[in-house]
């Protein structure tokens, strides 16, 4: 029955649609304006959702685009009217004509009345505006993002960024922290990192899941909003007066219904990065911070001629890829081998802190009998808050070694005992013959010519597989490129855990960062980029306007579900039809 009632109301709102009567309507403001300078224009359609085409005026750019959409049933009668947005900005004085436009809708032609705007060669002075805005999109505003924001002209002091240092001198590979906080008046859309300054002469870490903490902070008597916006460390590699160059951002500030993009630039910062001081201990490590070593064992006993492992860690507070990891084989009687299997080394990099470890394991191989003492392991490392090295040592161990399998001889054996073994084999002697046939059956056999195709396509392998790892460490646009369908699932998984929680603005939420966030990494752009300027890269892409169109409105669906008051009909649909668009894209760009 309820399945019924839900066709019957389809029907009767599709029947609605089909009734309502068919306006179009285009409006300007102001009607009045300057050379190059920006005004709205809007085309209002009413009854149908045929969109149409803007008029193309020789020396009339449109810089920007955007669409919003009403909708009304009342006392049962349905009404739907899509605003299609532009801003347009005019390059010659005189009078401009914007002609009539054109829908065919219903079987019929519906035309708006042409819109005259008057442009002159300085922009007119605007009169303060009214208590009662005329903004058209003011109320827009309002409802979908919260108090609307006059345009006007940004000084350099209402927007800026900040970059600041731990410390002004330091060590040769002592950790710098350097920090990049913005300073704003106005409410900041979006953005991102714009151009990144000069670090020649540091090795940089940066700062990972470093979330934006909003403050409210006191700068020469005005309150701004706060937030470090990226943090990096640095360790630099020689001494001398080194310099930092400043990085620059782009911004989207909100003002009115378009945001404004802006461009700030941080502060270039001049360090004196001290050498380390002369007499450095033998067993001196590289290290430069506050460090600990640790020698672990994996067993405590081993046969003669067996092999177990030992791991000798150093973990602190620094840099911890540049350590020099200590020779285990001096701390070891020369009866016994030492095989070095593999290095591992991480640093961890936060805002105020820098931690690190690396480790190296040994395969040993005990031949005597008895108890293999393992002495103490020791390291220095210089530690900069004292100014002086600091030697540390492990805990010594021991292994006992016991009496190997009857038959287990010596990894090496003695001249004596070559001698015994040649007595045992010496009347043995092959036959030629056999040998001549052995020999041509095994070059004429397809076996080895397999074998060596299949290492001949390892390497290959391998060597494709080391390519494609070095191309993702290295360039960073790639990597965003790469892993941009990943990161769209992750926030696809998210949307599916807050629809099923019933959260329909985070649901929504988590399908537009999914979208926006798929396309800027798969374009390269900077991930705060505007819808337009996502069209735009999608155009020199040759991507069809059909898709770009598609693009376009899903976006605006998702947009409208996340910010409609009170909620829209987020359904799981949507979250497919999401799904299947960056299915879709994954083959056009």
């Amino acid at each position: 029955m309820i399945k019924i009632g839900n066709i019957v109301g389809i029907i009767v709102v599709s029947c609605a649609v089909y009734a309502a009567e068919v306006n179009i309507r285009a409006d300007a403001n102001p009607k009045t304006v300057g050379v190059n300078e920006p005004f709205a224009y809007s085309i209002v359609v009413d009854g149908t959702d045929v969109r149409p085409d803007p008029p193309r005026i020789e020396g009339v750019d449109v810089v920007g685009t955007s669409m919003s959409q009403s909708v009304q049933i009342i006392n049962g009668q349905f009404s739907q009217s899509i605003t299609y947005h532009y801003t347009l900005v005019a390059h010659k004085e005189g009078p401009l004509v914007l002609p009539e436009v054109t829908i065919n809708a219903k079987g019929q032609t519906f035309k708006s009345e042409p819109v005259t705007v008057t442009v002159s060669k300085t922009a007119p002075q605007r009169q303060a505006a009214p208590q009662a805005s005329q903004d058209p999109f003011e109320e827009f505003e309002r409802v979908f993002r919260g108090a609307p924001q006059r345009r006007r002209q940004l000084a350099e002091k209402d927007v800026f960024v900040m970059t600041t240092v731990s410390k002004k001198t330091v060590y040769v590979n002592e950790a710098l922290f350097l920090n990049h906080e913005l300073y704003a008046i106005p409410r900041i859309s979006g953005g991102g990192l714009a151009k990144a300054g000069d670090r020649e002469g540091f090795w940089v870490e940066n700062v990972t899941n470093n979330p934006l903490v909003p403050k409210n902070k006191q700068h020469n008597g005005t309150t701004y909003n706060t937030a470090v916006i990226q943090s990096d460390v640095l360790f630099p590699v020689s001494a001398g007066t080194k310099n930092i160059g400043a990085n620059e951002y782009a911004f989207d500030v909100a003002a009115g219904f378009f945001d404004q993009r802006i461009v700030r630039r941080g502060q270039d910062i001049t360090i004196t990065v001290l050498p380390l001081p002369a007499g450095a201990p033998a067993d001196f490590c590289g290290a430069i911070g506050s460090f600990d070593i640790s020698v672990s064992v994996n067993t405590a006993s081993v046969k003669a001629n067996n092999s177990f492992v030992i791991r000798v860690e150093i973990r602190g507070s620094g840099n911890a890829k540049t350590i020099v990891m200590p020779d285990i084989k001096k701390y070891l009687p020369s009866s016994v081998k030492v095989f070095e299997t593999k290095e591992q080394q991480r640093n961890y990099a936060a805002i105020s802190a820098v931690t690190g470890a690396k480790s190296a394991e040994y395969v040993i191989v005990p031949a005597l009998e008895g108890v293999l003492t393992i002495p103490a392991v020791t390291i220095s490392y210089f530690d900069p808050s004292a100014e002086r090295y600091i030697s540390k040592r492990s805990l010594p161990l021991s292994v006992r070694v016991l009496k190997g399998e009857p038959g287990e001889g010596p990894v090496s054996a003695t001249r004596n005992e070559v001698r015994s073994l040649g007595d045992d084999i010496r009347h043995i002697k092959p036959d030629k013959t056999a040998m001549a046939v052995n020999s041509g059956f095994l070059f004429f056999t397809p076996l080895p010519y397999i074998y060596l195709i299949f290492l001949v396509a390892v390497l290959a392998g391998f060597i494709i597989y080391k390519r494609e790892e070095v191309r993702l460490l290295t360039d960073h646009g790639y990597r965003r490129k790469k892993h941009a369908r990943r990161t769209a699932q992750r926030y696809l998984k998210q949307a599916l855990e807050h629809h099923v929680a019933g959260n329909s603005k985070e649901y929504a939420g988590a399908l537009e960062k999914a979208l926006f966030l798929y396309l800027t990494d798969r374009l390269v752009i900077p991930k705060g980029s505007l819808m337009s300027d996502i069209e735009n890269e999608l155009v020199k892409r040759s991507v069809t306007p059909a898709i770009i169109e598609r693009v376009r409105e899903h976006a605006n669906t998702i947009s409208y579900a996340r910010y409609a008051p009170g909620g829209a009909d987020s359904g799981s649909g949507l979250h497919k039809e999401t799904e299947t668009l960056i299915h879709d894209l994954e083959d056009v760009i």
